[in-house]
């Protein structure tokens, strides 16, 4: 049979109908949450969930209220959040570069780079000396 053409014969019988296991009915109701008001799908996560409804609720009461939107924030160590202007962030990241580039990495960035300069030189006097 040729691609795209439909098969000769039809078939006279139906395809088979998948059989599917008969459904759980058993399904445990959810647990409401701390206030009652709404359910929780996920009750191992109710404290995570309060923590960070607290923390919004907080952030929300600083900000209407003019503070500084960082003050009293912390990050996952628990030390205060900074914040660092665009110029500031370059000096950082330059730096810690350079520190980068003295060390081990610089080594071997340098031992690359000079076996690439070799293997150049060694192509340019073969190619010279075969012309």
């Amino acid at each position: 049979m040729a691609e795209g053409e439909a098969p000769d014969e039809a078939p006279d019988q139906p395809l088979d109908q998948p059989q599917f296991a008969p459904a759980n009915t058993d399904i445990a109701p959810l647990a409401p949450d701390a206030a009652g008001d709404s359910v929780v799908p996920f009750p191992q996560f109710a404290e995570a969930r309060a923590s960070l409804v607290g923390r919004v609720e907080g952030l929300s009461t600083a900000l209407s209220a003019g503070h500084e939107p960082l003050a009293g924030l912390t990050d996952a160590d628990g030390n205060p959040v900074t914040v660092i202007d665009e110029a500031a962030l370059q000096d950082i990241v330059r730096s810690l570069i350079r520190e980068e580039l003295q060390g081990i990495l610089g080594e071997k960035i340098t031992q690359n780079v000079r076996k690439l300069v070799r293997a150049e030189i060694n192509r340019a006097l073969t190619a010279r000396s075969l012309d």
